[in-house]
């Protein structure tokens, strides 16, 4: 704003801004840096929540892979044991979440170190950890890695039996299992003659701010051996 000033004759030009144009400018920038603060932090907040949904896509690959691996070399056991395929539904799960259990034998051990040699015949458990209230703390493995022999006075430890956690992510672990005679698909498999013709393995992970839970899932079909050689339904 431009103003006029006359003293003694003499003409006083003056230029400058009123408080209220200072105030108005003052609100604008400070609306300018707002939107663009604004944008910078949507933009980081987007970027965190895909690199999140990245991990747990990552971490539910690599279990399904996981699982996936060692049903592919699921084993009948001899007929005079009781350790075929085995799938326990969930009758109480927690906020609408499955927390089946799927124990078979196979012979295709993953080693769970790098100081552990792979390969061998084991019997391998898949199951939900909870805590006191029922609440999912992530899905954890055993294996046996001595099927069918338990000696006395002996712990896990010596026995060859490991527990470990494999990721606190999941908190959801659901099975279906595909009869072939029967054409359907069950909730549950008790059928220790007889493997099912496939496994559909339903991961649900969940994010750290506890948003509803990603569900990832696969198919795989289980090898119909025995762990004395092949099943007569492989042989020609």
């Amino acid at each position: 704003m431009r103003s006029v000033i006359r003293h003694k004759g003499i003409v006083f030009q003056t230029s400058g801004f009123t408080l209220i144009e200072t105030m108005v400018a003052a609100a604008m920038l400070i609306l300018i840096i707002g939107a663009i603060y604004g944008a910078f932090r949507a933009a980081g907040i987007s970027a965190s929540a895909l690199e999140e949904r990245a991990d747990i896509s990552q971490t539910g690959r690599i279990l399904l892979d996981r699982i996936g691996t060692e049903l592919h070399s699921a084993c009948l056991p001899d007929i005079d044991e009781d350790e075929g395929l085995v799938g326990e539904d969930t009758t109480d799960g927690w906020d609408g979440l499955q927390f089946d259990k799927l124990a078979f034998t196979t012979m295709s051990r993953q080693a769970m170190s790098e100081t552990q040699l792979a390969g061998g015949i084991c019997r391998v458990t898949y199951y939900v950890e909870r805590d006191n209230d029922g609440r999912p703390l992530g899905l954890c493995m055993i294996k046996d890695f001595k099927p069918g022999l338990s000696l006395p006075g002996k712990d896990q430890a010596e026995e060859g039996v490991e527990a470990r956690l494999l990721s606190n992510k999941v908190v959801g672990f659901n099975c279906r299992y595909y009869d072939r005679d029967a054409d359907e698909w069950l909730d549950e498999w008790a059928d220790q003659i007889r493997l099912p013709a496939a496994v559909r393995i339903e991961l649900a992970l969940r994010s750290k701010d506890g948003a509803v839970p990603v569900v990832m899932a696969s198919t795989f079909n289980p090898a119909v051996v025995v762990s004395g050689g092949i099943s007569e339904e492989l042989l020609p």
